[in-house]
């Protein structure tokens, strides 16, 4: 016979971030028998329409005789099978490996319960309750929480990352027809997490996102994340393309339907084969590739804020022809920002400072040598009578010298140019700022 009893402790974030809470669990339990046979036949709950709100959900949470458990939308048991829906996809559980069914209370039930008990400033569990939501659809509540993340900690990348693709998500559900929150613009942070009252202009993490996919090495990638919804509209526009060397984009329902289970970096492989620039920034690229992490650590926390973005220097309002960004150096925003003034900027003879072709031999880093071994000398900068520059390396033997020459190898060639807007700031020291070259067709990513 069957029994039904109130479960009051399911508060494992690791399982599932269920709620301290009433639950009712169905079990079945034969006369004389410790352990069922199978679980019980439920009637599974109304699946959710197009009217249906995700947060009125209740999910069904199966666990099975070796302890593990797998919660989704309850969608039919059989004499032999019980099914779920699990992250959009149909999964079948055989009954006889099932101990137990628990349905949950609703969604938004569990999702208050959760939130009444997390500390406004516990920047990492508003992060974990947002991707929770997330992952269950309820994406305007989703960004609510990650804002409220970012609000007690604007450093907290996990959360500056999730914020990106639930917006992703946001977009894709209002294109839809699907009710979207509105921003709450008093709790959203800056943009790109650009300090209050500074008038330096930070790339944004959008920005930030697309030159990390531009700089993806496909045989070693980041962590990515590409949605399906991108990948479908991607195999739509493109399906049958023919790539020298590839084969061609699937279009058969076959095809697709692997294209579909394929790697992020397999997809993105396509996507810059056909030169698909208008989906690259939605891959999430969750983590900086190689050549953008040593820029940032060997480069501009290196040398480049310490030596030449100091405020008496290029770091200032009152710098020369070249203003760069002289504050929180290990901040993706500051470091990729001052990249990108670099990759633009021109010499007063029309140079790039950043030479990929002969990295030793890049005005940036010759002007930065002694003035005795440097092809192209820094000008003498007097201050009160006394020189105020000094060489940011001792020789081209220097560690810090190499180790930017092996940065600028490393970077993808032929070099792309970003297609990203941006105005560097003006200095008001000294006559026409560097020459920055605009973005253009990006060659062949």
């Amino acid at each position: 016979m069957f029994k039904a009893r109130t479960l009051i402790d399911r508060t494992s974030w690791a399982a599932a971030p269920l709620l301290a809470g009433a639950a009712l669990w169905l079990t079945a339990t034969a006369a004389g028998l410790s352990q069922p046979e199978a679980a019980p036949v439920v009637t599974p709950p109304q699946a959710s329409g197009p009217e249906q709100n995700p947060g009125d959900e209740r999910e069904t949470e199966v666990t099975l005789r070796d302890g593990r458990k797998i919660s989704g939308t309850l969608v039919e048991i059989t004499d032999d099978t019980i099914f779920l829906m699990v992250g959009g996809v149909r999964t079948p559980l055989p009954r006889s490996s099932a101990a137990r069914i628990d349905t949950m209370p609703t969604l938004r039930e569990r999702y208050e319960s959760l939130r009444s008990v997390i500390d406004e400033a516990d920047s990492e569990a508003l992060a974990r309750l947002a991707e929770w939501l997330r992952s269950r659809r309820m994406y305007p509540e989703a960004h609510t929480e990650v804002l409220r993340a970012l609000a007690a900690d604007p450093g907290n990348m996990n959360a500056r990352q999730l914020r990106v693709l639930i917006e992703e998500q946001l977009k894709i559900a209002e294109i839809r027809g699907a009710p979207r929150q509105p921003r709450d613009t008093a709790t959203r942070p800056a943009q790109a997490a650009t300090p209050a009252g500074d008038v330096f202009p930070l790339l944004s993490d959008d920005d930030i996102n697309l030159m990390r996919v531009y700089e993806v090495d496909l045989a070693n990638p980041p962590r990515m994340l590409i949605s399906r919804q991108t990948m479908e509209r991607f195999l739509d526009e493109f399906g049958g393309t023919v790539v020298p060397g590839r084969g061609a984009v699937p279009e058969t329902a076959e095809g697709r339907a692997l294209f579909l289970r394929s790697k992020p970096a397999e997809v993105l492989g396509w996507m810059f084969a056909v030169r698909a620039r208008d989906y690259y920034r939605e891959v999430r690229v969750l983590s900086n590739p190689a050549p953008l992490q040593s820029f940032r650590d060997d480069v501009n926390r290196g040398w480049l804020v310490s030596g030449c973005a100091t405020s008496k220097c290029h770091g200032g309002e009152e710098a020369g022809r070249l203003w760069l960004y002289d504050k929180r150096p290990m901040s993706d925003a500051a470091a990729f920002t001052n990249l990108l003034i670099l990759e633009r900027a021109r010499t007063s003879t029309g140079q790039p400072l950043i030479n990929y072709e002969d990295p030793a031999a890049s005005p940036l880093l010759q002007l930065g040598l002694p003035l005795s071994e440097s092809t192209f000398k820094h000008p003498e900068v007097k201050q009160a009578g006394r020189p105020r520059w000094r060489p940011v390396f001792s020789s081209r033997d220097d560690e810090k010298f190499q180790r930017a020459v092996r940065w600028m190898r490393s970077m993808y060639q032929p070099r792309p140019e970003y297609p990203i807007v941006y105005t560097p700031p003006v200095p008001r020291g000294a006559g026409e700022p560097v020459a920055q070259e605009e973005a253009g067709a990006s060659p062949p990513r």
